[in-house]
This record gives C-alpha cells, structure tokens and sequence, in this order.
C-alpha cells in the first residue's frame, strides 16, 4: 500500500516556477511553457499595467500555466481566473494579459462587478479590435449582475468600448474610483449613478 502511495506521488504532474520580479511563473512539468519570452513578456506588461493604473505590484503576481489537457482551477469553460483573495492567476495561455489586470486589482483590494472588472481587463488586456458588433447591446442589460462567462462576444466588445471610452475621459484614476464605488452585487441602478458621477 506504501508503495503504490510513493507511485502515485511520483507520477502526479509537478509545477516548476521561475521569477522576474514582478511575475512569479508555474508551469507544469513537461510542458513546454517555461519560456524566458513567457516570464518576460508578462513581467514588462505588469510594470506597464502597474504604472498607468498608478497600482503597485507589492508582491509578485502569481501566473499557473496550464495548458488544455491538463487541470484548471477556473469556472468550467474559462480560458483563465484570478482569485480575488491571493491575486493568483491561472490561464490556458502561456502569456494572458487580462489576467495580469484582475490580479492587480486583487492585489489591491479592489472588487467590483463583472462589467467593470471584465470590462478594464478587455480594453488593457486584450486585443478586442479586430472584432465587429454585429448588435450594439443595451448598457442597462450589460450592468445586470450575471457571469462573465454568460456575455456575448458582442456583449464583451460593448464591456470593452464603454471601459475603454472610461479611460479616455476620465483617465485611469477616474476608472479606478468608478470601480471601487460599485462592488460586487451592486444593482445596475448603482453602476448607472458611478458611471454618471
């Protein structure tokens, strides 16, 4: 009985880590994921993501790689989460930006609903632009609290157009006080007035 114990330990699949600084990276053993670019890449858009929302990375971020085949702590179907207590992101993609700005946002504290939240780590942390709206969706409808995973593809270009236009008026300090004054399971009504102020 020890010795099947000793097996299945042996065989279970291990992460190897490697650090830059503001990123510390795990990846599963015997993927070809450790990549410097990976680490690199990642570490350079903290540092950008960190100086233009004014928020610093007090401790490094941490970022699991785990490619399709292998297991994901996130909702079923999300290609990547960020634990909003530890700021630990885990992604299918070796190098997913978006995540690297919830983590931010969980590094310092700051919880809101779905369509902020998704919304700033469209517009920073993904490449929306080559999509199209086939149908502009109503705000109203988007502020409703649902599951990031239950929007639409035009449902999340319409998060990242609104997010976006935010952070061209207001800039990113004006997008980050919008955030904090609406938390989670704030009514559309509230989101409506924080947008408005």
């Amino acid at each position: 009985v020890v010795a099947w114990g000793v097996l299945l330990v042996a065989c279970a699949p291990r992460e190897l880590m490697t650090e830059s600084g503001r990123v510390r990276y795990f990846a599963v053993e015997g993927q070809p994921s450790l990549c410097a670019g990976n680490v690199a890449f990642l570490d350079t858009v903290a540092s950008r993501f960190s100086t233009y929302l004014g928020l610093s990375i007090d401790a490094p971020l941490q970022y699991h790689y785990h490619p399709v085949g292998t297991e994901l702590p996130c909702p079923s179907g999300a290609f990547g989460c960020t634990d909003p207590a530890s700021a630990t992101m885990w992604a299918r993609n070796p190098d997913e930006a978006h995540e690297l700005v919830h983590a931010l946002l969980a590094q310092h504290s700051i919880a809101t609903t779905p369509f902020f939240s998704e919304g700033l780590a469209l517009a920073l942390g993904d490449d929306m632009s080559v999509g199209v709206l086939r149908e502009t969706p109503s705000v109203d409808e988007l502020l409703e609290q649902r599951d990031p995973l239950n929007y639409s593809s035009d449902e999340l270009l319409g998060i990242t157009v609104v997010s976006a236009a935010l952070l061209r008026r207001g800039g990113p300090t004006a997008l980050l006080s919008v955030l904090r004054a609406v938390p989670p399971g704030s009514s559309a009504e509230k989101s409506k007035q924080a947008l408005n102020d």
